[in-house]
């Protein structure tokens, strides 16, 4: 079997520059992303603009939790682990990081006391929020002139590519 054609393997790099442009952090007072040259995130070590603003600079894995935490809901170490494709003891240092930084706020469950969730702060859901309706405005930027029948396949695309990687575990 050949590999992907030209086409798909530019598209994945597309993509995956999407990807890194995604965990860029806002630089504090703007609404725009500063990637590096690269495409790596503009502190160079690593590191992102923190969603809350005075919480400091917080690791990628942070800001993928918190997303992963706002689109799902309250969380459990282990499901988190596994919404994130990670190991329990690796979530439990991200939620860890995610409580220095005041994102997240720890709850026992009501029914069983042993059971303890992981619930993003109001601050920390406002600026998931922010994020999306930054990358929204973005999107629709590169929508522009597009009709209808292109939206669509953009869409269609995006789709089956989501899919294709819950498939692939990938």
């Amino acid at each position: 079997m050949t590999g992907p054609g030209p086409e798909a393997l530019e598209i994945s790099r597309m993509l995956a520059e999407l990807l890194r442009a995604g965990y860029v952090g806002q630089r504090a007072g703007t609404e725009q992303a500063t990637p590096g040259a690269s495409g790596a995130p503009a502190a160079g070590d690593g590191s992102v603009t923190a969603m809350p603003a005075e919480a400091g600079p917080a690791s990628a894995h942070v800001i993928r939790a918190a997303i992963h935490i706002h689109d799902e809901g309250p969380q459990t170490i282990g499901q988190l682990a596994q919404g994130l494709g990670i190991s329990q003891g690796w979530a439990s240092r991200v939620v860890d990081e995610l409580e220095r930084a005041g994102y997240v706020d720890r709850e026992r469950d009501a029914a069983d006391r042993r059971v303890v969730r992981v619930r993003l702060t109001p601050m920390a859901v406002e600026r998931v929020e922010r994020a999306y309706q930054w990358r929204g405005g973005s999107v629709e930027a590169a929508l522009t002139g597009m009709g209808s029948v292109e939206r669509a396949a953009v869409a269609v695309f995006l789709r089956r590519f989501l899919a294709s990687l819950r498939t692939s575990g990938g």
